[in-house]
């Protein structure tokens, strides 16, 4: 499906593996964090006050956020620091093909396959390359919109495909 980077979310978690994958292109990516699929349990363990114990340095990734004030709003925010050991993949895919990867994915038993943001062009003004805007909708947030600035080689799609064992927590 055209795949242009992928990689198992492993132990920098979500956000450190989404940094890792456009820093060094210079692209900004939007990530919308409605859309990340959750364990079962994980917002539940993050009331409680469990973390990883790995988050802590993890959370060293937050100066990649461009937003980082309104993302601190939505509850699952620091999941995007978790670390997994057996996490699911994330990969970019161009928009136009990744709404069939996705559907192949979840035919092969990845059922929580999704697209979970955009690539949204290179670095300009004040926002530093490879940033990332983290959307949301809800009080406080944002949805993500088009920037008109938008080239076309930056028309891809940022999925992620969830370890078969998890499923969504109910928002």
């Amino acid at each position: 499906h055209g795949a242009t980077a992928c990689t198992d979310v492993t132990g920098f978690g979500l956000l450190g593996h989404l940094v890792e994958m456009i820093r060094a292109s210079g692209w900004n990516v939007d990530l919308n964090i409605d859309d990340v699929p959750l364990l079962d349990g994980a917002l539940e363990c993050l009331k409680l006050g469990i973390f990883s114990s790995l988050a802590p340095s993890n959370m060293l990734l937050k100066r990649s956020v461009a937003n980082e004030a309104d993302a601190l709003k939505h509850a699952a925010y620091p999941l995007l620091f978790d670390p997994q050991t057996a996490g699911g993949l994330l990969a970019t895919v161009p928009a136009d093909k990744a709404d069939a990867a996705v559907k192949k994915l979840i035919a092969a038993g990845y059922p929580h396959t999704c697209v979970i943001g955009r690539v949204t062009g290179q670095a300009a003004g004040t926002v530093a390359a490879g940033a990332i805007q983290v959307v949301f909708k809800g009080e406080g947030g944002s949805a993500p919109a088009a920037s008109s600035s938008d080239s076309a080689s930056a028309d891809t799609q940022t999925q992620a495909a969830g370890p078969r064992r998890s499923k969504r927590v109910a928002k």
